[in-house]
């Protein structure tokens, strides 16, 4: 992917070492019935235009308009410019070749760069992705095929499904390149994918700090008035307020 000028901020994308845009495009809407096809290949080439490089479908979106668009939108040489997912529900091996065979129809390119397995919703769905003859079996042999970069998942539902089928995974020796998961003001009350999933990463972080943190020298913000102003021109502070002189001692 040719690296481009924009003012969309860019970040590491989960461990495949790739930096995409902060925003992505989400597949889904370009191919809602109330979008006409001239307007879904604006949309998608005046995004990569402004520098969004990351582009999200699925298999199954709008029963493959989303990909049928999208592909047609990155002809002319925008393909090289983006960073293509799309992901597949299939989760045996030959169920999984299909769907991901497909989607590199539709999409109109010999490699795509992410392919998540799509809604792991179940807490059998990670068991059967691993199986001997399930759809990472698929994924990685069309991965040693040259037909897709990283291999990751997503998760919608359920925090606890989304850690079991990391749990699996590391059982089979297995590490997915990205996860992808619901993260908004809303999830925190309710199943949070943050409060359960995310703290492992933030505990493990702050174990690191504990024992320089625990007193405060690293924070004179903190523990001195060396960065107080007031603390340098008291006159600032104006006399004290009357209620509080009432409670000085004579």
């Amino acid at each position: 992917m040719a690296a481009e000028q924009s003012d969309i901020p860019t970040r590491a994308l989960g461990s495949t070492g790739e930096q995409v845009s902060a925003i992505g495009l989400g597949g889904w809407h370009i191919a809602l019935p109330h979008v006409d096809e001239a307007l879904s290949l604006r949309l998608v080439r005046s995004a990569v235009d402004a520098g969004v490089t990351f582009m999200d479908n699925s298999w199954d979106y709008n029963d493959g308009q989303s990909e049928l668009r999208m592909g047609k939108a990155l002809r002319d040489g925008y393909r090289d410019r983006v960073f293509l997912m799309t992901k597949i529900d299939g989760r045996s091996k030959k169920e999984a070749l299909r769907q991901l065979d497909e989607s590199l129809r539709r999409l109109g390119t010999d490699r795509i760069d992410l392919v998540q397995h799509h809604e792991i919703l179940r807490f059998e769905d990670p068991h059967r992705l691993f199986d001997e003859h399930g759809a990472n079996a698929a994924l990685l042999e069309a991965r040693q095929a040259g037909k897709l970069r990283f291999i990751g998942f997503t998760g919608h539902k359920d925090p606890r499904v989304h850690l079991h089928t990391l749990e699996v995974a590391e059982d089979q020796g297995f590490t997915f390149d990205t996860v992808q998961m619901p993260l908004n003001v809303m999830d925190a009350h309710y199943r949070s994918f943050e409060k359960l999933v995310l703290p492992g990463e933030v505990t493990t972080l702050l174990a690191k700090t504990a024992d320089a943190a625990l007193r405060g020298e690293f924070e004179p913000f903190k523990t001195s008035s060396i960065f107080d102003a007031t603390a340098q021109h008291p006159e600032w502070l104006g006399e004290e307020p009357e209620r509080l002189q009432n409670l000085m001692p004579a």
